[in-house]
């Protein structure tokens, strides 16, 4: 049995892919002995532990114990958005549900989340069409807090008009993968078992790319191996890192893109298998437009600099002054039909981090050859590849999304919104309509209301009847010009829903 994690080791691989397998046959033992005594009975595992790192042993065996997922988590608002659209995903059968704690913290009784924070949550949970819970202690004699109840219904009643109008099909133009074998990060290979290293690059890469889409309002969705016929419908995949892939996901994404999909990879995604073999070249080369000269997960301080065909992604970074990475970065070279982008630049050389060049930086001054960010075109569909992470740097997250643009730039919904508006869609084809939401969810609360969110619509030629604020079935004006239809959103305070009515 290995005593030291190493991802490129299989008998460590295996040993992780048991761990998750008994994990996932212990739950068959509670699950089928609920079955057996009350067959009507529906059953759910805590869901929480899906997108948490390698150490909790949970992957998809786990998810045919459910007859539905519902997890609690007590993060902000991009967790939030990023595990609704994981679990439905996973989810067996809908609703699948979101909680949170009623209290600031689960060991505080009677901490009091405020009435905007719980509202903000609720909503978030409506437009994404999940059921949501609150968590409420019962006190040791078994009575509960009536203000905490009371609380939450005021919330419920302001809410409870927008239930009916849930359900559909995601409108998903953009898929981001999530990968269950993936949420481990390779830098941490050769230390023991008892100080495992707990980071998870891909989970961060995922999540991140997410943050960037939601603030920019383009349609997302998550995906996984389970759904990959999703991709289908699909415009743009995100590929963030990934860091086990089987011939299956390969297969059915390089398919996809030859026939016209659009791709964005990053790191070592398709280098690994999932039995933690290193193969000698990605698994996606011949997609990417890129081979491998050498395979690096150990951070190490760099700078994208953009050639003279990747300035228009870069903004206000030039070569001379090209944007800081201090993460990891493969090694690769450009196949000759590729376009490179952008190229490493080395800082200062040296090895010491005690030392500096400029005060306390090491500034770029070492242009290489070396593709950091190559277009590639691959059948129908096109390509980029990241050789770093750049979809998780926080001053790139403009780059990231003209990246995305160059790859695909018409979505079936768009907004001039706040960042911390995130806009959703479903398709209710029964009801001839799409149902939109806005959630204004800020970091400071009470939300200052935003006027004025102006939005367009794409439905691919689908003519607009009308488009209506829901509850009130308020009609609102709406212009069609080149295919394009828009209209601006009443003022929002937190929670704002519109049927749009097709023909």
């Amino acid at each position: 049995m290995p005593t030291t994690v190493n991802w490129l080791d299989e008998r460590w691989v295996t040993l992780q892919r048991k761990r998750e397998e008994w994990l996932a046959e212990f739950a068959a033992i509670a699950t089928g002995t609920v079955r057996r005594l009350k067959p009507t009975a529906t059953v759910e595992h805590q869901s929480s532990t899906y997108p948490l790192n390698w150490t909790f042993g949970v992957g998809s065996p786990l998810v045919q114990q459910n007859d539905f997922l519902q997890g609690d988590f007590y993060g902000d608002s991009l967790q939030g958005s990023f595990v609704r659209k994981l679990l439905e995903d996973l989810t067996p059968n809908r609703p699948f549900a979101y909680e949170t704690s009623f209290s600031m913290e689960l060991r505080d009784h009677t901490g009091r989340k405020s009435e905007e924070l719980l509202e903000a949550k609720a909503a978030a949970a409506i437009a994404d069409s999940a059921a949501f819970v609150f968590i409420d202690a019962i006190d040791p004699v078994g009575t509960v807090n009536p203000n905490a109840h009371e609380r939450m219904g005021r919330i419920f009643d302001r809410l409870m008009p927008f239930y009916p109008h849930l359900g559909g099909e995601r409108v998903m133009d953009i898929a981001v993968y999530y990968s269950l074998e993936s949420k481990f990060n390779f830098k941490g290979n050769g230390k023991p078992i008892s100080q495992a290293d707990t980071s998870d690059a891909h989970t961060a890469g995922a999540m991140t790319a997410s943050r960037w889409l939601i603030a920019n309002h383009l349609p997302f969705g998550v995906v996984t191996k389970r759904s990959l016929s999703k991709l289908a419908e699909c415009k743009v995949l995100v590929l963030s890192n990934v860091n086990l892939m089987d011939e299956e996901e390969i297969a059915a994404i390089r398919e996809w893109v030859r026939g016209g999909g659009t791709l964005f990879a990053s790191g070592g995604t398709s280098l690994v298998n999932k039995r933690g073999q290193l193969q000698k070249d990605f698994m996606l080369a011949e997609v990417l437009g890129v081979s491998l000269v050498k395979a690096d997960w150990q951070d190490r301080e760099h700078y994208i600099a953009p050639t003279a065909a990747g300035q228009r992604c870069f903004g206000n970074w030039n070569a001379r002054y090209p944007p800081f990475a201090k993460g990891f970065g493969m090694e690769v070279k450009a196949h000759p039909a590729a376009e490179v982008l952008a190229t490493t630049t080395l800082p200062w050389p040296t090895t010491d981090p005690t030392k500096f060049s400029s005060i306390h930086s090491n500034p770029p001054w070492q242009p290489t050859e070396r593709p950091e960010v190559v277009l590639h075109q691959f059948g129908k569909g096109r390509t980029v590849y990241c050789s770093s992470l750049l979809e998780t740097i926080e001053g790139l997250s403009d780059t990231f999304i003209k990246l995305v643009r160059l790859l695909n730039d018409s979505y079936r919904y768009e907004s001039d919104a706040p960042a911390a508006v995130e806009m959703t869609m479903f398709h209710q084809p029964e009801r001839q309509r799409y149902v939109m939401s806005l959630v204004n969810f800020q970091k400071e609360l009470p939300n200052i209301p935003v006027e004025g969110i102006q939005v367009r619509l794409r439905l691919g030629g689908k003519r607009i009847r009308s488009i209506m604020q829901l509850p009130d079935n308020k009609a609102l004006k709406h212009r069609e010009q080149q295919g394009v239809t828009t209209f601006t959103a009443p003022r929002l305070e937190t929670l704002a829903m519109f049927a749009v009515k097709i023909e």
